[in-house]
């Protein structure tokens, strides 16, 4: 199959725009077609006729469509321009802006170091704190076990070493929490 060269030269003119010539055509019906008029798909370039059929347009509601697809691009267009704007504007800024969020920077950092040493500092004034009145329940239910009391009963003696062993519990639960906190802090 031999192609002249009028052949590969010969264009047509766009199915909704006569006035345009074109060399692109629909991939699935064939139609010579605008850029305008052209739409990307997975497959190849189509026509916007072969695009309502694909998705089920009716005739009648092909300008609706035509409508939401120029306010999409609409939208994209003046949404690339305003980021345009903002990046030229920021760039513009940047020198002088730098500075400034370098001292910001430093300030934020230095509050949030101060804030984090006092937390830690009031954990460990709590753990003290729980420490020390753990020991405290702790010397009393000894004492209290160890008290020469005539009238004791088991019930009575069993109930010391209850509360001895809770503050024990206490204590180490108290230390393993501070660990764990201080692994979890790093």
């Amino acid at each position: 199959m031999s192609t002249s060269v009028e052949q590969l030269n010969h264009t047509t003119t766009c199915y909704a725009h006569p006035h345009r010539e074109t060399g692109l055509k629909c991939y699935k019906c064939g139609q010579p077609m605008c850029v305008d008029c052209s739409r990307h798909m997975i497959v190849g370039v189509w026509c916007k006729k072969c695009i309502y059929v694909q998705r089920g347009i009716p005739e009648y509601l092909h300008w609706t469509w035509e409508v939401y697809t120029q306010s999409v691009e609409l939208a994209a267009s003046i949404g690339r321009k305003i980021e345009t704007a903002v990046n030229a504007a920021f760039d513009a800024a940047a020198p002088l802006l730098m500075p400034i969020l370098r001292v910001l920077f430093i300030l934020t950092s230095v509050v949030f170091i101060t804030i984090r040493l006092f937390i830690s500092i009031l954990w460990l004034l709590w753990c003290i704190f729980w420490t020390v009145f753990n020991v405290y329940a702790l010397v009393t239910a000894i004492q209290n076990l160890f008290r020469e009391d005539s009238n004791r009963n088991l019930a009575s003696t069993s109930q010391s070493v209850y509360e001895a062993l809770d503050a024990i519990n206490s204590i180490l639960e108290m230390f393993v929490d501070l660990f764990r906190w201080e692994k979890d802090k790093q």
